[in-house]
């Protein structure tokens, strides 16, 4: 679905109105948005009401989140350990093979380009139900007291925020969640999420705290250059870590070059930060003869700065970058001063 296009066609007037009023949005200081884009329309754009039956499986783990949810009312649970089955969520389990294994699938494989047997056939674990109010379907998970009891959980409700940060950095999504009890949630798409994040201080800080909380210190252990810090050190990275964005994610209209693709660091700048690509690419830069030209690309994990800062340490100075950085669309990244990393 193209972001200029509502989210929802049934979004009224007093659904605007209740969402409006619920938390986290009825702590927004409307004079925080600008004339042409008030908070109203953000949500009248990019939000829509979604309501399940206990059982319903919301979120599952490992699907990339394009938006995310606030439950306006009722209760839901995020799995936490062990994650559900992947039968469960609806994934037919991949049995892995050893090299031989695979050599003689291949060898023994069927003449006919496709075949598949009955009793092959995938078996539902759930129940499928459709929501009178929405025809859409949902996957019911059986037995939820049990399944709860099985699977340690953490219960979010009304005014919790799930989802945000896979439909932010447009990642994976690191558990599944399950409604608790009939319950109702606000979707919002993550357009919609940018627009308020940028305009509104206290909804951007209580983002960046949920993301500090819940995957900042996961994604940064991952990087080789932090797996062995102890603990404070670590810390003091994580605390000094910042968020932040670059890009329009209205790639259906005409930018210009520079909304297109903006400077996120010009070569000659000074070394004074890391920093690692959280979402979206990146296109490294460099001086030319005439102009700049390209150098390489980032994805979500690489890094920038690293060579320029260990030079600037060597020389006991900070140094100027000999490359660039520009964001490709959006990018998100985090930026590590440096120093913190000098500690």
């Amino acid at each position: 679905m193209q972001p200029n296009r509502a989210f929802s066609a049934d979004l009224d007037a007093d659904a605007i109105a209740r969402i409006l009023a619920s938390e986290p949005f009825a702590d927004l200081d409307a004079a925080l948005f600008p004339a042409h884009e008030p908070l109203s329309q953000i949500i009248a754009q990019h939000a829509r009401l979604r309501r399940y039956v206990s059982g319903a499986l919301i979120m599952r783990e490992g699907d990339y989140g394009s938006a995310a949810f606030v439950v306006l009312r009722g209760q839901v649970q995020v799995i936490v350990n062990p994650p559900l089955p992947e039968q469960l969520l609806g994934r037919r389990a991949v049995r892995k093979l050893s090299r031989w294994q695979a050599l003689s699938q291949w060898w023994h494989r069927e003449r006919e380009p496709e075949q598949r047997s009955g009793s092959a056939a995938d078996t539902h674990l759930g129940q499928f139900t459709h929501d009178d109010g929405q025809q859409e379907v949902q996957v019911v998970l059986p037995d939820l007291p049990g399944l709860l009891a099985r699977h340690h959980s953490v219960p979010l409700g009304e005014g919790e925020m799930i989802g945000e940060i896979a439909a932010l950095t447009r990642s994976p999504r690191g558990a599944s969640v399950v409604a608790d009890g009939d319950c109702e949630l606000v979707e919002i798409r993550w357009q919609g999420l940018r627009r308020i994040r940028r305009y509104a201080a206290p909804f951007r800080d209580r983002v960046d705290r949920l993301f500090r909380n819940r995957g900042l210190r996961q994604q940064l252990r991952l990087l080789p250059l932090f797996a062995a810090l102890d603990t404070a050190a670590f810390d003091a990275v994580v605390d000094a870590t910042e968020i932040d964005s670059f890009g329009a994610e209205v790639w259906y209209e005409d930018l210009t070059p520079e909304q297109d693709e903006p400077v996120v660091c010009a070569p000659g700048q000074p070394a004074d930060a890391l920093w690692v690509v959280q979402g979206g690419f990146a296109r490294v830069i460099g001086e030319g003869p005439v102009t700049e030209c390209t150098e390489g690309f980032l994805r979500p994990g690489e890094m920038f700065g690293l060579e320029a800062l260990l030079a600037g340490w060597r020389a006991g100075r900070v140094l100027p970058r000999r490359q660039g950085l520009r964001a490709l669309g959006t990018l998100d990244l985090l930026r590590i001063p440096l120093a913190v990393l000098e500690q």
